[in-house]
């Protein structure tokens, strides 16, 4: 079966200062921390994506220095290279479980592109059957769009977005409590069996108001699963929403029973939040693709 999702459409998308003309630039050579980069703006907002690293390693505003990512300014940290990870899934079938191959995780890309308002990263082919992956960043009406596309593999495929933020980062989430799901969301992987699960202690790092959950770090490793749908994260003041896009592909089935809107906290050690969004189980050999799109919204709209 082809399928093709469209993004859900809660709340307004990208939203810039009224006082702040709309800009779009293409993407133009750049350093960022002393690696090979490039950046584009539109209206107040900048992005840049580090080509050592593979990947969107800054979000902020354009006229100041404020990454609203996590991003260490190194590359031998233990935390990692921060910023926008994509991997493909299901991560259980990865040998060993952790960690993800170096073509996905900690290599350049192999070929880069840029031709207007699109940067094309084409990654280091995958290992093990898994698909290639193409990165692409675009902004359009505002809001960055990362979109990865799968291509070629002998394995069914699902696309994994991670967008890391910093450990203050406050995110707000709606859940609708089931029969199964009695807390409106599931505990996820971190090799607990079975995954998802239904029942569980309450975590520490939700707290409920109503129907919606505000989800915060609490210094212990967890990992929750909830309804697809958009993420809205306050993070220095700033209100962002990372959302699920336009995905396009032959869909075999939906991991985690469909809770593929996903949230990791890191350790007091390795402080930080995961933002995450997930499609479906692609066909093997079939092209697909899925959008995950950051756009800002005027300050409280992401408690509404």
């Amino acid at each position: 079966m082809k399928a093709r999702f469209l993004p859900i459409t809660l709340f307004a998308c990208a939203v810039v200062s009224a006082a702040a003309a709309e800009t779009k630039s293409g993407w133009a050579a750049t350093t960022w921390n002393g690696e090979r980069a490039y950046a584009a703006t539109s209206g107040a907002w900048r992005a840049i994506v580090s080509i050592d690293r593979g990947r969107l390693i800054y979000f902020g505003a354009a006229n100041e220095d404020r990454n609203l990512l996590f991003a260490p300014p190194k590359r031998d940290t233990p935390m990692g290279w921060g910023g926008h990870r994509v991997w493909c899934g299901p991560q259980e079938l990865w040998p060993g479980g952790w960690p993800p191959p170096e073509a996905w995780e900690h290599s350049a890309p192999a070929n880069v592109k840029a031709e207007g308002a699109r940067l094309e990263l084409k990654m280091p082919d995958s290992p093990d059957g898994w698909p290639n992956i193409t990165r692409e960043y675009f902004w359009t009406d505002g809001a960055l769009h990362c979109r990865v596309k799968l291509t070629g593999g002998t394995r069914d495929a699902q696309i994994i977005q991670i967008l890391q933020v910093p450990a203050s980062a406050e995110a707000t989430v709606q859940a609708a409590a089931s029969p199964k799901a009695v807390r409106g969301y599931v505990q996820v992987h971190l090799g607990r069996h079975p995954s998802p699960r239904y029942e569980f202690p309450a975590a520490p790092q939700v707290a409920a108001d109503g129907g919606s959950l505000r989800i915060k770090f609490a210094g212990t490793v967890e990992k929750l699963g909830f309804d697809p749908q958009p993420l809205h994260a306050r993070i220095g003041g700033t209100a962002l929403t990372i959302s699920r896009g336009v995905g396009e592909g032959a869909v075999v089935s939906t991991p985690d029973d469909g809770y593929m809107t996903q949230v990791y906290f890191g350790s007091s050690q390795a402080a930080l939040i995961e933002l995450e969004q997930l499609s479906p189980l692609w066909r093997a050999g079939d092209p697909a693709e899925f959008d995950l799109v950051i756009s800002v919204q005027p300050a409280g709209s992401a408690d509404d």
